[in-house]
Formats: structure tokens, C-alpha cells, sequence
């Protein structure tokens, strides 16, 4: 499946722009942006955090999940 969103080609990577998130938490914005990299079982976040001085700061977060299947005995 090849991923969507828009391209970044210094990065290599897709951001999917249709999933940002917001979150504002004491007058302070937080933006967090999926990133998508083909034939990566990664799930990656961008997050932008406002510092007071209004300039931001960024992580790249990445987290491996993992699906099991329930079973029952």
C-alpha cells in the first residue's frame, strides 16, 4: 500500500496532513503530525510543543506495535 498525505523528499517521508492533532493545554499549542514511511512498521509522530517565548520545540517519536491475537482457552 503505498502512503498518502503529503511528501517530504529531504526526509523521505509522507505527513499526514488529514490526522493532525491540537491539543492546547495552558495557553500553549501542541501539534502532533503522523509520519508515514513506506515498508516501515513504525508508528511516527511529529510533535511540535510552544515554549512561552512562542518559538517550538520538536520530537520525532517513535513507538513498534505489536498485534496479537486474543485466544481463548
Amino acid at each position: 500500500m503505498k502512503p498518502t498525505g503529503q511528501y517530504n523528499s529531504d526526509y523521505d517521508v509522507y505527513y499526514d496532513v488529514d490526522n493532525i492533532i491540537l491539543i492546547t493545554k495552558e495557553n500553549l499549542k501542541y501539534y502532533t503530525i503522523p509520519l508515514i514511511k513506506a515498508n516501515d512498521s513504525l508508528v511516527k509522530n511529529l510533535v511540535l510543543s510552544e515554549k512561552s517565548d512562542s518559538t517550538y520545540k520538536s520530537k520525532d517519536l517513535s513507538l513498534q506495535i505489536n498485534r496479537r491475537r486474543n485466544r481463548k482457552n
